[in-house]
C-alpha cells in the first residue's frame, strides 16, 4: 500500500489518522559503491527522512538496506538477499537504469515484489515486456526520451550544429544518446561519432590504467576534426578520468 499525504501553507503535513498495524518491511538499494558512489549516500539519508516521516504518522516500517556497487549483477544478488533473507517486501531501488532493470526481471518481477526506483532514466523502463500487464515496476523520474530531447536543444540553441557523443554502455547511457540523437536530427544538426564505452568498477578511476585507457580509446572514436563539442553521458567518476584527457 502507497498512502500519499496531502498538505497546504497552513496546516502543514497532513497525518491519516488510521494507519495501519500491521508492519512493512522495505528494501532499498542504494549505490555506496561503483559509478554513482557519490549520490549513493545522500540518496539514503533521503530515504531515512521518508520512513521517519512515516513512522511519525503511525506507520509501522522496516527497513534494510544494501549497496549495489552500481553493476546490475551485484544489485541482482542483493535485492534477492533483502527478500529472501531481509524479510522484505518493496524494493526501493536502483540507481542506475542498468542494475534496475536487471532486478525487475531476475528477481522482483518474477518474485512480484513491487519495486519502485529513484533515479532511472532509461526509456526501456517505461514499457519493460517483462513488467506488461503486471505493474510491479515503477520510477519517480522522467525517462531519458524527455532529457535527453532538452539536452539535444540545449546544444543546439548554443550554435552546435556537428558534436560527437561519448557515452556509457548501459540502458541509461544507450537510451540517451538515442533521444539525443533524434532530437538534435530534427532541430537540424548532426552527430558526427557516437561512441560506447564500457563500465569500469570502482568508486575512484583517477589512478586505474585500465580506466584511462578505455576511456581514452572512446574519447579519441569521438573527437574528430569536423567535430564542434563532445557530448559527454557518463557517470561521475568516469567523467572525473577524461576531462583532464
Amino acid at each position: 500500500m502507497v498512502t500519499l499525504g496531502g498538505c497546504n501553507d497552513d496546516e502543514g503535513i497532513s497525518v491519516p489518522n488510521h494507519a495501519p498495524t500491521y508492519s512493512v518491511k522495505m528494501g532499498g538499494i542504494f549505490p555506496f559503491t561503483g559509478g554513482l558512489s557519490e549520490k549513493g549516500k545522500p540518496r539514503h539519508q533521503a530515504a531515512l527522512l521518508a520512513v521517519e516521516h512515516l513512522t511519525e504518522a503511525g506507520f509501522s516500517v522496516g527497513w534494510v538496506v544494501a549497496d549495489s556497487e552500481t553493476i546490475p549483477e551485484t544489485g541482482v544478488k542483493v535485492a534477492r538477499e533483502l527478500i529472501e533473507k531481509g524479510g522484505a517486501k518493496i524494493i526501493i531501488g536502483a540507481a542506475s537504469s542498468g542494475v534496475t532493470i536487471a532486478i525487475a526481471k531476475q528477481v522482483t518481477i518474477p518474485n512480484q515484489v513491487p519495486q519502485i526506483s529513484y533515479s532511472s532514466t532509461s526509456v526501456e523502463i517505461t514499457d519493460l515486456e517483462d513488467d506488461k500487464n503486471r505493474n510491479f515496476l515503477f520510477r519517480t523520474v522522467v525517462s531519458d526520451k524527455l532529457q535527453g530531447g532538452v539536452l539535444a536543444k540545449l546544444a543546439f540553441d548554443k550554435g552546435y550544429k556537428r558534436v560527437s557523443v561519448l557515452y556509457v554502455d548501459d540502458p541509461y547511457g544507450r537510451d540517451l544518446n538515442e533521444s539525443f540523437t533524434k532530437r538534435f536530427k530534427e532541430l537540424g544538426g548532426e552527430e558526427v561519432v557516437a561512441a560506447a564505452h564500457e563500465q569500469i568498477g570502482g568508486s575512484d578511476l583517477t589512478d586505474n590504467q585500465k580506466a584511462k585507457d578505455i576511456l581514452l580509446a572512446g574519447l579519441q572514436e569521438a573527437h574528430t576534426g569536423e567535430t564542434e563539442a563532445l557530448i559527454a553521458m557518463s557517470y561521475s567518476q568516469y567523467v572525473k578520468v577524461f576531462l583532464p584527457m
